[in-house]
């Protein structure tokens, strides 16, 4: 006979803590979420109904997925969601598991695209499930924001994100983001406002120390770049000068320990430009910011091109 709810929790706890902290140190927060996934109901629910024997299929679904949790797959991949700035995105394994960390960037991202007017436009590089790119351009729906990446699999992905949340959140429906696939910014044309890049920044060698979550199951493109973690930046940082309109933005996410060697990278690949560390709510360096400067203003014949 299958369990009570409140039975299958403990048994869903007890499997994940004898799997141990390199499977997850977040057990019972685990097993909430994955039997929320499996009786399609929220918190609450389950709470108030906690007492009440489990169906037979619902029981074999949940014990499913708890034992695809022991094997370190993450959440998000086994319920096919993650929320993100308020919206809930599908996700796989084509694409990098959205982190709270990065609402930091897209904060950043509305802010300066929003301060630049009716009109304005964006680019966000690596765009993956579409999160950011998404998220941005509901936030500024009189803007246009380019998506680019350069997996076709990942632009699918975020494809379906947009198409999804169009029919699901109203100001969703004048958001206006065009997907393309690239290489980084070689062979876009376009002239922008704002450049939002949250590119793979982890350094090679880091790989064997990663937790098995992220190792084990996330796209490595989208994790891993180079010995230091910066050449997906040394590369972006090549073609921005060029697209970047005066007075605008290069929005870099980065992990903390590389926020003043990303700087030093921005300050010679753009000598005039103003570069800025933005910490994340936990107070670590998360994001560095390169501003182009505004073109200088000629009171009698009005802006000048910048030189």
């Amino acid at each position: 006979m299958p369990p009570t709810i409140s039975e299958a929790i403990r048994w869903g706890r007890s499997v994940l803590v004898a799997a141990g902290d390199a499977i997850t140190d977040t057990p019972s927060l685990d097993v909430d979420v994955l039997m929320r996934h499996v009786l399609r109901c929220d918190r609450s629910a389950i709470l108030t109904r906690d007492h009440l024997t489990m169906t037979p299929g619902t029981w074999r679904r949940f014990q499913q997925l708890v034992a695809r949790r022991s094997t370190a797959e993450p959440v998000a991949y086994i319920t096919g969601t993650k929320e993100f700035a308020g919206l809930v995105f599908r996700v796989d394994r084509r694409v990098l598991i959205p982190r709270p960390d990065t609402e930091t960037i897209l904060d950043l991202a509305i802010s300066r695209l929003a301060a630049c007017g009716e009109g304005a436009t964006g680019v966000d590089v690596g765009t993956g499930s579409g999160a950011i790119a998404i998220a941005w351009a509901i936030a500024c729906p009189m803007s246009t924001i380019h998506a680019i990446d350069n997996d076709e699999g990942a632009l699918q992905v975020a494809r379906n994100n947009a198409r999804r949340l169009r029919t699901v959140v109203n100001s969703a429906r004048r958001a206006r983001v065009r997907f393309r696939q690239g290489d980084g910014l070689a062979t876009f044309t376009a002239s922008v406002h704002v450049i939002c890049a949250n590119l793979p920044y982890i350094p090679t060698g880091e790989a064997p120390g990663l937790d098995r979550t992220v190792r084990d199951w996330e796209p490595p493109v989208a994790l891993f770049s180079g010995p230091d973690g910066l050449d997906a930046y040394r590369d972006l940082l090549s073609h921005a000068s060029r697209l970047v309109r005066p007075g605008g933005s290069i929005l870099m996410e980065c992990g903390d320990a590389q926020a003043t060697a990303l700087s030093a990278l921005a300050r010679e690949r753009l000598p005039t430009s103003q570069v800025t560390v933005h910490q994340d709510l936990a107070g670590r360096d998360r994001v560095v910011e390169a501003q182009i400067p505004k073109a200088p203003t000629d009171h009698t014949r009005g802006t000048l091109p910048f030189p």
